[in-house]
């Protein structure tokens, strides 16, 4: 069963997040419409969080964010949610009509 205690502390994690920021960055998997990594990370927080098995990992290292969650775990972890959460297609810009 699912600890969401532990899973809302991941989602909130600002390292946690950082190092998910790093992957994506490293792995190319920040697309448009949030080309940061930063701010994909934080877009993917609660899919990050929710990930089979990283609450129990966390809770086996005595809670230690850093320790529990390998970076092995955030690499699968996030070309998994990019393939599973594609990023929304962005709106198109609004022609202006020539004069």
């Amino acid at each position: 069963m699912a600890d969401y205690l532990t899973q809302a502390t991941l989602a909130e994690d600002s390292l946690l997040l950082a190092r998910i920021a790093a992957c994506a960055f490293e792995e190319g998997l920040a697309r448009p419409p949030a080309a940061d990594p930063r701010e994909w990370a934080r877009a993917q927080a609660w899919a990050f969080a929710t990930q089979p098995g990283w609450d129990e990992a966390v809770l086996r290292a005595n809670g230690n964010i850093q320790a529990g969650v390998t970076d092995e775990m955030i690499r699968v972890a996030a070309h998994n949610i990019v393939t599973t959460h594609p990023p929304a297609a962005s709106p198109e810009e609004p022609s202006i009509p020539a004069e």
